[in-house]
């Protein structure tokens, strides 16, 4: 097996694990993980917060983005065109549509937002502990993330995503800080 169907495999495995939380279970960890975001200071400086709209098992960012709102923190979202992704600022749901692969996105009339000093969360089936990830295989936040390198980048997931090590390619950048159920993961990279 080579590299890149280890990596596939990897990612069936983890995201079969994800897909069968009891839902009570899944409620849990997205509570203890929101709480883990909400208490990291640096969340809530202002700078803008670049946001995935969560789907289907993935981490429940939802009460993230209605905190974000609330405390006035500028938020952008992902909108997807072609092979391209970009962020667009939203100011409240409304603002939303589904998209591609029916994930909710900012609408064509939401602005792009500018990069700037903004603080990334990353969505990924896969993480170890030096911050690298296995994302979805569509490669949307690798292109992204190469040409603005000066986001601060994190990520939620659930325990059982965090593993020894990922297999990288040269492309891959390495994500700061991941917020689990059980404890905040500073990237090796970054220390």
């Amino acid at each position: 097996m080579d590299a890149r169907e280890k990596k596939s495999a990897l990612r069936r495995e983890i995201l079969a694990q994800r897909n069968r939380l009891k839902p009570e279970e899944k409620e849990k960890m997205d509570r203890q993980i929101l709480k883990r975001l909400l208490d990291w200071e640096p969340l809530w400086t202002g700078r803008p917060v670049f946001l995935y709209l969560s789907f289907g098992s993935e981490v429940n960012t939802w009460p993230l983005l209605e905190e974000l709102f609330r405390r006035k923190i500028p938020v952008a979202a992902p909108r997807v065109a072609g092979r391209e992704m970009d962020f667009y600022r939203i100011h409240g749901k409304e603002e939303l549509r589904a998209g591609y692969k029916g994930i909710p996105e900012p609408s064509a009339d939401c602005p792009k937002a500018e990069t700037g000093e903004s603080v990334i969360l990353v969505p990924g089936a896969v993480f170890d502990r030096r911050g690298y990830r296995i994302g979805y295989g569509g490669g949307y936040y690798d292109r992204y993330l190469a040409v603005h390198k000066n986001v601060k980048t994190l990520a939620a997931a659930y325990p059982f995503q965090i593993v020894e090590e990922v297999i990288r390619e040269e492309w891959d950048r390495p994500v700061e800080r991941i917020f689990t159920a059980v404890e905040e993961i500073v990237s090796m990279e970054f220390l």
